[in-house]
């Protein structure tokens, strides 16, 4: 937004916004003029003169600032990667090169940290939602994840592991079953949550032997 004035105009008043307490209103030679948000206008006094160049500015920085406010907003809701944060921004409909502006400052204020995220996201599959390495990756990717972050993130996960895991507190379920029904169904889940056929074929012998066969033998 542009407001024009062909010479300085005073400012007169200065009002915190009855609907948005983070925005005040700039009244200049008794008139209201624009509204900023209260970080773009911190250095706005009563008194003041403000030329057109200074008014432009000023606008500009409160441009930058609703992007920066909107982010923030946005990250109190769960945590975002740098292409989550900016796909979100762009569908607000603010500009390109605004959005970059608030990224740059997030992500050197470590706002943002794609590195931290992976991390995050890997230690919380393993822990509530286990899966593949495959599956796991395929998510990060999703989220725009650089390669060598989910290779790093990920140098800790062994499928034959969380697989067994999982399949072991699934298996519970299948107890009563014939092996080629209990093979067929802890073999489906453990597809579906993107492990390989060998990892399957290995897991699902390993828990039949370890605890169905053994159970019926007692």
């Amino acid at each position: 937004m542009t407001v024009f004035f062909m010479e300085e105009k005073t400012i007169t008043k200065l009002a915190v916004q009855k609907n948005n307490t983070r925005r005040v209103n700039v009244f200049l030679d008794e008139k209201f003029a624009f509204g900023v948000s209260r970080m773009a206008g911190r250095r706005l006094q009563i008194g003041q003169k403000l030329s057109q160049p200074e008014i432009d500015q000023l606008l500009s920085e409160d441009e930058d600032e609703v992007v920066r406010e909107k982010a923030l907003d946005l990250l109190k809701l769960r945590p975002l990667t740098e292409k989550e944060l900016r796909k979100k921004l762009l569908a607000k409909g603010f500009e390109s090169e605004r959005i970059e502006r608030v990224i740059d400052q997030f992500k050197e204020s470590e706002r943002i940290d794609d590195q931290k995220f992976s991390a995050l996201w890997v230690e919380n599959r393993r822990a509530l939602h286990p899966r593949s390495q495959r599956m796991i990756a395929y998510e990060l990717r999703q989220k725009g994840i650089a390669e060598e972050i989910i290779l790093d993130s990920l140098q800790n996960v062994e499928d034959d592991q969380t697989a067994f895991d999982l399949a072991f507190r699934y298996s519970k379920r299948l107890a009563n079953l014939d092996w080629q029904t209990f093979r067929k169904r802890l073999g489906g889940y453990l597809a579906r949550k993107g492990y390989d056929f060998e990892t399957i074929d290995l897991v699902t012998r390993r828990i039949w032997s370890e605890t169905i066969e053994s159970e019926k033998d007692r």
